[in-house]
Order: structure tokens, then sequence, then C-alpha cells
């Protein structure tokens, strides 16, 4: 039998590795937890980026030149008649604009981009930082020609939410994160 000195020295040396233990165990908890959260996110970055090529690449971005481009040519007409607060007749240019199959379509596939990937994010399936960084200007720049088109097919179509995802993308702010 060891004498009580030696006992209390063993059950010292015992605590102190019961402590060391757990505090490594405490510490590899919060690292794996890190590791698993900072995965996660690079995959909503991951997949934003995904969205965001998808923009950048046909057939959208012949959707959205077309809608661009025919906006640009009646540039001439849109000064006059915001300087003069004519906004009935803005949204009627605006609806002209739209009003061959060609370009019902793409703002059909434009409209139905943003939809999607505006469910992504309120779903956390994408990053919303890197959404903002990366295609809420886009959405501001189409809000801009079409937002009186998309006001028009709302009250046609007595629907407030046509449109709307593109509306939220363009609001959508940035938001602290550690991941």
């Amino acid at each position: 039998m060891k004498p009580a000195r030696g006992r209390a020295k063993d059950d010292a040396v015992g605590r102190i590795l019961s402590y060391f233990v757990s505090i490594l165990t405490i510490c590899a908890i919060v690292g794996g937890l890190y590791g698993y959260f900072s995965s996660q996110h690079d995959k909503r970055v991951e997949k934003t980026f995904e969205f965001y090529k998808t923009f950048r690449t046909d057939p959208l971005r012949k959707d959205w030149a077309l809608l661009i481009s025919r906006w640009n040519e009646s540039a001439d007409k849109v000064k006059p008649l915001l300087d003069q607060q004519k906004y009935d007749e803005l949204a009627a240019l605006v609806i002209t604009l739209v009003s061959d199959n060609s370009s019902r379509e793409a703002f059909g596939h434009i409209v139905d981009f943003f939809d999607e990937f505006y469910s992504c994010v309120e779903n956390s399936l994408c990053d919303r930082n890197s959404g903002v960084a990366l295609l809420k200007d886009s959405a501001g720049e189409f809000i801009g020609p079409y937002g009186a088109y998309i006001n028009f097919l709302r009250n046609k179509y007595g629907d407030e939410t046509i449109g709307s995802s593109v509306y939220k993308v363009h609001s959508v702010t940035k938001e602290f994160s550690l991941f």
C-alpha cells in the first residue's frame, strides 16, 4: 500500500490529466464545428457563384442583352418622359419593349432566374453576402428599365408576387457572419 502522500500525488496528477483531456476535447469540438461551418459556407459561396456563372453565360446573357439593348434603343424617348413626369406614358413605352415573343421570353427567363436565386438565398443554400456582391447591382439594372412592366403584369394578373424576387435581390443587404 502506498503512503498517503504518494496517493495524494497520484490523485493530483490524475486530476491534472483529466482537466487536460477535458480541455483538449472541448478544443477538438470547437475546431470540428469551425471546420464544418466553414465547409458549409464554402458550399454556399460556390452555389452562389454557380448562379452568377449561369447569369453571365448563354442563354441568359443573350436574354439580358436583348432586353437592355431594347431599352437603350428607346433611351432618347425615355428622358423627356421622365423629365415631364409622364409615368403612364413611360410604362406604355416599356410595355412596347416587351411586346414580341422573343422579348417576353427573355423577360420571363430573367425573372425566373432571380426567382430561383432568391429562393436559394432565402433558404440559406446560397451565400447572402456573395449574392449582394455578384447579383444585387444586376437586379437594380433590370428594375430600372423593366420595373414598370413588372407593375403592369402585377396589375393585369392581380398577382403581387410577379417579379418580387428581382426587387428582393436588389434589396438584399450584407449581414455579419463568422462563416
